[in-house]
């Protein structure tokens, strides 16, 4: 809490004065994660249902956690349980126009989960984005 008091300029005391500890600030930032995520994933959907092509919702997902190392690995990793669950339930939500059956709906965050959990890991090194995008497209085929 020090470290994000004085990142932001604020007396840790003052940040206790808005939440109780820091398992709760962790949360609203997941919680405000999640819609911002959920915003964007819905826009690409909603472009793909307007002529674009469902996978555009895949690759907004995988675009974002690049974007967004921190956030993406405080959603997935390090988050309770109920909030992790609001998140597959809108991604669920998202990929259900696309009528794949569940368990192919499972296996594609799956890997797209590890796409990025793997880039975020250094193995961009290893091809950058040309080899990001093959394995991107071998997902989604």
């Amino acid at each position: 809490m020090r470290e994000v008091g004085a990142a932001v300029g604020y007396s840790h005391a003052t940040l206790y004065s808005f939440f109780h500890d820091k398992g709760e600030l962790l949360a609203r930032l997941a919680e405000d994660s999640l819609q911002t995520l959920l915003t964007r994933l819905q826009g690409a959907a909603d472009g793909a249902a307007a002529g674009g092509e469902p996978a555009a919702v895949a690759r907004a997902f995988v675009q974002w956690g690049l974007q967004h190392p921190h956030d993406y690995r405080l959603l997935m990793l390090d988050t309770p349980m109920a909030l992790r669950e609001s998140l597959i339930a809108g991604l669920d939500a998202l990929i259900a126009p696309a009528a794949l059956p569940a368990a192919r709906a499972a296996a594609l965050w799956a890997g797209l989960h590890g796409l990025v959990m793997l880039e975020q890991g250094g193995l961009a090194a290893l091809g950058g984005a040309p080899v990001r995008a093959r394995r991107l497209e071998a997902l989604l085929a």
